[in-house]
């Protein structure tokens, strides 16, 4: 409080100010303040200094532990609503026309094999539904 009472003494500018104590008001002007002792002036630096320090270092705790807290709650946050909402897009693309027709090429391939394993008419066909499975984003039938 002293302290205080002298930073706002000096930096302000002020002729005399005027600060309770524990037992009786001081009052400080430009002759008290030279009649300071310096070690009780060195005390009163080092306290506010270390006060402040002190309330800094609270400050920046408390903006990690806030910080940690948010970053962990977005993480979560999208652990829970990311997967459903990415099977919920492939499955509007599996029901979209391109992947219809990959899979109705897909069956024609495999018809095709069936019916001449050695010819080159199913991997024609297979290489197109490649493409449209690729094109269009559909689940891979043959794999999953």
């Amino acid at each position: 409080m002293a302290l205080c009472t002298i930073f706002l003494f000096i930096y302000m500018d002020l002729h005399c100010v005027i600060y309770p104590t524990c037992t009786k008001y001081s009052i400080i002007n430009y002759d008290s303040l030279l009649y300071l002792l310096p070690e009780y002036i060195k005390m009163l630096l080092e306290h506010a200094v270390g006060h402040s320090f002190r309330s800094r270092v609270k400050r920046v705790k408390y903006i990690y532990i806030i910080g940690g807290t948010l970053i962990i709650l977005v993480i979560i946050s999208l652990v829970i609503f990311l997967p459903p909402y990415f099977e919920k897009k492939q499955k509007q693309r599996d029901r979209s026309l391109g992947c219809l027709q990959y899979r109705q090429m897909l069956k024609e391939s495999e018809k095709s094999y069936a019916l001449n394993p050695n010819g080159k008419k199913w991997v024609r066909e297979s290489m197109a539904a490649e493409g449209l499975r690729k094109d269009f984003g559909c689940t891979d039938i043959n794999n999953g």
